[in-house]
């Protein structure tokens, strides 16, 4: 590529410093540039001839083409660009690119062209000008001697032109030619049927940019405030296009998209993401396809059936097919579709904005089919996972919405760790310690947009690996207690250690470091369920859940749905992280509860460190779970309520006395029942803590703790707080409560 002009020099254009500006801000995308090389200078050696870039609006697909041509003319190959938006289904337009673009004559108007006369005056036919010939001709033979890249941008409008271009102009083209075609959508239909066209074409789809890349963006905009940049990554997911409209103001005049959401209200739409909502729906033109968008923001996955009972109407298949072919729209994992999450959070604020009973009225809905699904499956002994992570997911606290936010769809898969490949678990573990560094661990409630914000040290990272090693979590706990998280390279990013507790783990289990407090704090009596064999095994012990970069959300969102999966599928489940609050915050998101009596110092020789439990088994179990988790002021129902401690340092599910858990006195309890929510409340309260406190250590609404609050003056039969907290003076200290002792609250904006 000619080196662009020196400032200095005189025949410098304006085009040549646009262009110059253009590579000098060019962020990120250092895979696809290498991957594209890699095609561009090995083409006679590949199969393939076709790169299909795809990645929904936004996703910076025409820029990403634009540094493809400064690539290809750097290697001396010729690039030729065609946009399909102004062909208007016109062949001899694409033939007219072309001819431009090659140095070749052409017709001076498509005037002439349609008229039958050629810029020398020639008589011809605009048909012509449109045939294969005439586009194939001028690029063979330029690539008789030279490569050629030939980019079909914005191919999502390439309408009837999509068989011409197949099945006419392609075959003709010199193998000499790398053909780039970029659009919304992945190649479908014939390109994928048929057998030589798969060999031809290799997918780049195109993703957010990594936070390091939105930082780089971001100092170039002039926001060089780490808290300022964190807002924007997390509110826009790192959405190049959402990124430049967040900061297309003045960032030393207008903050508004930077300023921090207030824990109080629900977050507002900036008028730039208005913006982007509009981007997004150009793709649905017409009302009923955008008021059936709107409606498929409300939850995080859906089906034509749930959009029909939500909306109230039946939903026609063709209407169904049309939203879920929507660039923005993809199958879900877990069956059904969902939307891009970034297009889903966008449309679902200007939703609650604009119509703010509709919305209340269809999330309404959906809460309430959820909680009868799941009442109904417990009923029946059914599995409930795909449907309580739903109810999470919109309900959940703010902590576990944003863990469910930034939950997104992995490649990496969970491989067991037997003997064969006991010493890969090992390497990792070695490679951690040797690369480990300081990380900082960032995510947002999208109901409120706060942003929580974890620092994690480099040797905090690496504690959890230090109680026992790979080999003896292996010997004791079989080849079912360790997994290895590998990346679809196969590399090992990730290991988890989850023993089960049997007879045959328990002697372990009660002498090694982190697990050992939490089994010499229960009761002999409490012991003897534990001593089963392993096919009867009543819990497990998590020792550790430790991804390779806990920065990266992939990873951990691979930890949490593993984490998720236990708890959903009922189960007892015990851990003893690191006293550190990242680990804290994460378990106590999550429903987990401390036991008293169970803290060490295992880690580090002085740190105390508390054990936390959760019981999910039975519907008691999980009904009680989903209770707690939840700030919903309409509880399941209580045929289910069996009143079933979330004290985990039970391990049968039969009777549990509450007074393990630091809570209300087991006598208590029983002349006065309460919830398992009103236990968490009352031990608070009892503490002397304030509402506002309350429900921030609880993860719940200042007004769900008054209505507990009033709940408890009614059963004890007393007229104010002072009164109750007498009444529930037995309440001992140290259990979960213990964060309230700490300077810092759930809702700090760094923690």
């Amino acid at each position: 590529m000619t080196p662009a002009p020196d400032d200095n020099d005189a025949f410098a254009t304006l085009g040549d410093r646009i262009e110059r500006l253009r590579v000098d801000e060019f962020v990120g995308r250092a895979f696809e540039q290498h991957f594209f090389e890699e095609y561009l200078t090995r083409l006679p050696d590949r199969t393939e001839r076709i790169l299909n870039v795809h990645g929904t609006g936004g996703m910076g697909k025409t820029v990403l083409l634009g540094r493809f041509r400064a690539i290809a003319e750097e290697w001396g190959a010729s690039f030729v660009y065609v946009d399909l938006r102004q062909v208007a289904g016109r062949t001899e337009h694409i033939a007219a690119f072309v001819r431009d673009q090659t140095g070749r004559a052409y017709p001076q108007s498509m005037a002439d062209a349609e008229s039958g006369r050629s810029a020398h005056g020639i008589e011809t036919s605009a048909a012509a000008f449109g045939s294969p010939d005439s586009c194939a001709e001028p690029l063979n033979r330029i690539a008789v001697s030279r490569r050629i890249v030939l980019a079909f941008d914005h191919y999502e409008e390439i309408g009837s032109l999509d068989a011409w271009l197949r099945d006419s102009l392609l075959p003709m083209l010199h193998t000499n030619i790398l053909i780039v075609i970029a659009g919304r959508y992945p190649l479908e239909g014939p390109w994928r049927l048929s057998p030589a066209w798969r060999k031809l074409v290799v997918a780049l789809p195109l993703s957010e940019w990594s936070y390091d890349d939105a930082r780089v963006y971001l100092t170039r905009c002039g926001i060089t405030d780490e808290t300022a940049a964190d807002r924007l990554w997390i509110r826009t997911f790192g959405h190049p296009l959402s990124l430049a409209m967040a900061v297309s103001a003045s960032p030393g005049t207008d903050r508004r998209a930077i300023a921090p959401a207030s824990p109080t209200r629900p977050e507002r739409l900036d008028e730039r993401f208005e913006e982007l909502v509009r981007h997004w729906l150009r793709e649905a033109p017409d009302d009923e396809l955008r008021e059936l968008v709107m409606a498929a923001s409300v939850t995080r996955s859906f089906q034509q059936e749930s959009l029909s009972a939500m909306t109230g109407r039946d939903i026609s298949p063709s209407l169904f097919d049309r939203l879920v072919k929507l660039s923005f729209v993809e199958r879900s994992l877990g069956g059904g579709w969902r939307m891009h999450e970034l297009a889903r959070e966008t449309v679902l604020l200007s939703f609650r904005e604009r119509f703010p009973d509709r919305f209340a009225q269809y999330r309404s809905m959906t809460v309430r089919s959820l909680r009868e699904r799941i009442a109904a499956a417990l009923r029946e002994g059914q599995d409930i996972t795909r449907e309580a992570a739903e109810l999470l997911g919109q309900i959940g606290n703010p902590i576990l919405r944003a863990h469910f936010r930034h939950s997104r769809a992995s490649r990496n898969y969970w491989e067991t760790v037997s003997p064969h490949n006991a010493e890969e678990a090992e390497t990792y573990v070695r490679s951690r310690a040797s690369l480990a560094r300081d990380s900082v661990i960032r995510c947002s409630d999208p109901e409120t947009g706060q942003l929580f914000r974890f620092s994690l040290t480099a040797a905090q990272s690496l504690q959890q690996l230090s109680p026992a090693s790979v080999s003896e979590l292996v010997r004791h706990g079989g080849e079912h207690a360790l997994r290895l998280l590998r990346s679809p390279a196969g590399e090992a990013v990730g290991l988890v250690a989850m023993l089960p507790i049997h007879a045959g783990t328990l002697p372990f289990l009660m002498n090694a470091p982190a697990s050992r407090a939490y089994f010499h704090s229960l009761p002999a009596e409490r012991l003897a369920p534990f001593q089963v064999p392993p096919r009867a095994s009543v819990g497990k012990f998590l020792y550790y859940a430790d991804v390779a970069d806990p920065e990266k959300e992939e990873l951990r969102s691979d930890v949490v749905r593993l984490k998720l999966e236990h708890m959903l599928a009922g189960a007892l489940l015990v851990a003893s992280p690191p006293n550190v609050p990242y680990y804290a915050e994460a378990y106590r998101s999550l429903g987990f509860m401390t036991v008293p009596g169970a803290e060490h110092a295992d880690y580090d020789g002085r740190t105390l460190t508390p054990a936390y439990v959760l019981d999910t088994r039975g519907s008691g179990g999980m009904i009680s779970f989903l209770n707690r988790v939840t700030e919903s002021s309409e509880p399941f129902p209580s045929l289910f309520a069996t009143e079933q401690s979330a004290a985990a340092s039970l391990p049968d599910s039969g009777d549990r006395t509450p007074s393990l858990l630091g809570g209300v006195p087991a006598s208590t309890a029983t002349l006065h029942p309460l919830t398992p929510r009103e236990r968490e409340v009352a031990g608070l309260l009892a503490l002397g803590h304030t509402n506002g406190e309350i429900a921030s250590a609880l993860y719940m609404s200042v007004a769900a703790v008054k209505k507990h609050v009033n709940a408890m003056l009614h059963k004890y039969g007393v007229r104010n707080r002072t009164q109750l907290a007498q009444a529930l003076s037995g309440i001992r200290p140290g259990s979960v409560f213990d964060a309230l002792r700490e300077p810092t609250t759930p809702f700090s904006s760094d923690v």
